[in-house]
């Protein structure tokens, strides 16, 4: 890979009560990802449109999900891609990388920090980022 941007790994396993995935490892003092993270289907059409799978979001803090994402299939089994956006900061959106175990009860998430991925790049620069990390 030419160029491969700050990627922050943070590991959640499902909470068969709750139904959330909680947080079990992550970089200290990295707080852009919630504690918990809940996986639904995608409500709404446009969502569903653009190829939406999942809608992985925080829980709810002041009537507001601080975390939010669209979970787009790719191309590799059990990994999906998403941005986080950020209303608050000067560069909007943050890469994320969503991988699912085979049971789906373990989600790794590799988020990549204000860096935005183009669509004609991001099945080349998946596809050789995946070949770096362990499975």
């Amino acid at each position: 890979m030419s160029y491969a941007p700050e990627c922050k790994k943070h590991i959640y396993k499902v909470n068969e009560v709750s139904g959330y995935y909680e947080k079990t490892s992550a970089p200290v003092g990295f707080i852009k990802l919630p504690n918990e993270l809940k996986l639904e289907p995608p409500q709404r059409q446009d969502y569903k449109n653009i190829g939406v799978k999942f809608i992985l979001k925080s829980r709810m803090i002041n009537g507001k999900h601080p975390f939010q994402t669209g979970l787009i299939s790719t191309p590799f089994h059990n990994v999906f891609f998403g941005d986080h956006y950020h209303p608050k900061e000067s560069q909007k959106n943050s890469f994320c990388l969503f991988r699912f175990n085979q049971t789906s009860s373990e989600l790794t998430v590799y988020y990549f920090n204000h860096f935005k991925l183009y669509p004609n790049k991001r099945e080349k620069f998946i596809s050789e980022f995946l070949q770096t990390v362990r499975v």
